[in-house]
């Protein structure tokens, strides 16, 4: 910026100069003012030359007047753009956060409703497996309860069958050693027992009646043995089912503490949402009234403050002409 020297007196421009050198001046000024563009200096320069009988004076002190002003509107200029520079910065960095802020509020939201589309059929799957499981535990129990009876009546007919073979058994030696004791013809006696098993001996009764309880004795331990696997079976499957069942409940409880805290989120962001969304408004309107003040519209701070120096630098070399 060229400044002028408050020193300079413009009392001491000889008054007597020529009219060629007011001309030269006021030349250079219109000169300069088409070269630089400038209205001041052309105006100027205009009214020097249609001026009063004394026109040195009258362009020196219309030099006087436009150089405060120019220097002036120097000042002016200077404190604008320090004014826009600030405001600009500060509003495209509001713009940006807050457009960076919606961005995420948005990824928020459509994240967290995704997530709640997936929790809403994994809580469903859960629901179905939980159902399953818990009507497989009660149809088992069922089965299980059946099959208790079945064995227990089994087991009671089984030993029943023995007891009763066990006392034929006994009666039947009863008879036999009576027989012995009244001595008896054993061969009629043989001979009615053979009528019966169809081999005539006495023993072969007793025989079949030991197979009978043995194989009731087997039956009866064999029907306590399969109970006792199918109670382990079912306390197996039982204890297993309602692990299965915890587990379950407690992920299905994890779900749904999970799309809690995940509608809430939704709640809040979209609550944020607005509100930035508003700021952001809000910024751009302030961004819109800057624009015609700092930006579109009138040349740039540096063409501006060039032009300044060059109207100065003018004013300056018209007064020295003149000096």
């Amino acid at each position: 910026m060229v400044s002028f020297a408050k020193g300079t007196s413009l009392a001491q421009v000889h008054s007597r100069r020529h009219v060629e050198v007011f001309r030269r001046a006021a030349s250079l000024l219109k000169r300069r003012a088409d070269e630089i563009g400038s209205k001041e200096l052309v105006l100027l320069a205009d009214r020097a030359l249609q001026g009063p009988s004394d026109p040195l004076h009258y362009l020196i002190r219309m030099i006087e007047e436009l150089l405060p002003k120019l220097q002036s509107e120097l000042g002016s200029l200077v404190q604008k753009k320090a004014m826009c520079d600030k405001e600009l910065s500060v509003n495209n960095y509001t713009r940006h956060t807050k457009s960076t802020l919606i961005q995420e509020l948005h990824s928020t939201v459509e994240q967290n409703h995704a997530e709640l589309h997936s929790i809403f059929y994994q809580l469903k799957a859960l629901d179905e497996s939980l159902d399953k499981g818990r009507k497989e535990l009660v149809e088992a129990s069922k089965m299980r309860e059946e099959e208790k009876v079945r064995n227990a009546g089994a087991i009671k007919e089984a030993h029943s069958a023995q007891l009763a073979v066990e006392q034929a058994k006994e009666v039947l030696e009863a008879v036999y050693a009576r027989a012995a004791l009244l001595q008896t013809d054993v061969s009629a006696l043989d001979d009615v027992q053979g009528s019966y098993d169809g081999h005539g001996a006495r023993g072969g009764v007793l025989a079949m009646l030991e197979v009978l309880i043995t194989d009731f004795t087997k039956l009866e331990a064999d029907t306590n043995d399969a109970e006792a696997a199918a109670l382990q079976k079912y306390q197996d499957f039982k204890t297993e089912c309602l692990k299965d069942v915890k587990v379950k409940e407690i992920e299905k409880a994890h779900k749904e503490g999970r799309r809690e805290k995940l509608n809430a989120e939704i709640l809040t962001a979209e609550k944020d949402l607005k509100l930035t969304e508003k700021e952001l408004q809000a910024a751009q309107d302030y961004f819109a009234e800057l624009k015609p003040i700092c930006i579109n519209g009138e040349p740039s701070y540096e063409e501006r403050q060039a032009k300044r120096d060059k109207e100065i630098g003018a004013l300056r070399e018209a007064l020295s002409l003149l000096a």
